[in-house]
């Protein structure tokens, strides 16, 4: 019997990372679920059983984690892009990744009339910023937008 693998993708989602950004005087903090999907020459893990070319979903996470520390998390695209860039230049077998953020936003706690320098809360509404981002070695398509946006309108 011949077995023909029409189209395989792994990855590892549901990777959460609240990054506090510690300045003189305030603290800025950004919280993001982040889902990694890889497509590329991963064959012989399904068909034979070879795990050699499968990055395991915790070098993912932790990958993720890694570069939160290395560069600026303020936009989300541009996070995104160094995810790519850094799977794509250090696994060959990976052909395409697709990275979708969803990032929660936060207020500040009021502090008598100001808003308190270091003490937060989820933001009021529910509306979520995303990007989701697809990265081969030639092309990046970036897709951005905001979830569950509420607006009020006076008539």
């Amino acid at each position: 019997m011949v077995v023909t693998l029409d189209e395989n993708n792994y990855g590892s989602s549901r990777v959460r990372l609240l990054r506090v950004l510690r300045q003189e005087g305030r603290h800025d903090i950004k919280e993001l679920t982040v889902t990694i999907r890889f497509e590329g020459d991963f064959e012989a893990a399904y068909l034979r059983g070879e795990n050699k070319k499968i990055l395991p979903a915790d070098t993912m996470k932790n990958t993720v984690y890694a570069l939160a520390r290395q560069y600026p998390v303020e936009a989300v695209e541009d996070f995104a892009l160094h995810l790519i860039e850094h799977f794509l230049t250090y696994n060959e077998q990976v052909s395409r990744v697709r990275i979708e953020t969803v990032e929660n936003l936060w207020s500040r706690i009021p502090h008598g009339t100001k808003p308190h320098a270091f003490a937060f809360m989820r933001a009021s509404g529910q509306e979520k910023r995303t990007a989701t981002l697809e990265g081969t070695r030639e092309m990046t398509a970036i897709r951005a937008g905001i979830d569950n946006m509420a607006a009020e309108f006076e008539v």
